[in-house]
């Protein structure tokens, strides 16, 4: 399920694509391969999530477990036909629960007052190795 200003889109594409990051994280130097999650809504919406969570970190994820991922978004981007934005300075939160070693649960709600009020609920399973 996604919401975008209260409208539902019910059919969407994800597609995912791995790229190398290094970042520091409170105080810890990081790097490794992270996705970059592309919510694809009828090919004239599109939300981005950038992440700079590791494979590694992705397979020590417990199982059902529900975990706050905040601190591991380097992005969140909405692109329509008038453009592309980040919204990362808007007020979100971001859940992960990993279902099985290759499907995980990701719950991220935005706020952002970029141009207009914007607002975006995601409730979305993604396969991340064979997308």
């Amino acid at each position: 399920m996604i919401y975008i200003n209260n409208k539902d889109y019910k059919e969407y594409k994800i597609d995912i694509s791995w790229g190398k990051f290094s970042a520091y994280c409170n105080g810890e130097y990081r790097k490794g391969n992270a996705p970059f999650i592309t919510f694809d809504l009828d090919n004239k919406k599109y939300i981005g999530l950038e992440l700079n969570l590791s494979k590694n970190m992705f397979e020590e994820l417990q199982l059902n477990k529900k975990t706050k991922i905040n601190k591991y978004i380097s992005d969140i981007t909405y692109e329509d036909e008038e453009g592309w934005l980040s919204i990362i300075t808007g007020d979100y939160n971001c859940f992960i629960s990993k279902i099985n070693n290759n499907s995980f649960k990701i719950e991220l709600s935005v706020i952002s007052d970029e141009i207009e009020t914007l607002t975006i609920k995601i409730n979305a399973i993604i396969d991340l190795y064979n997308s």
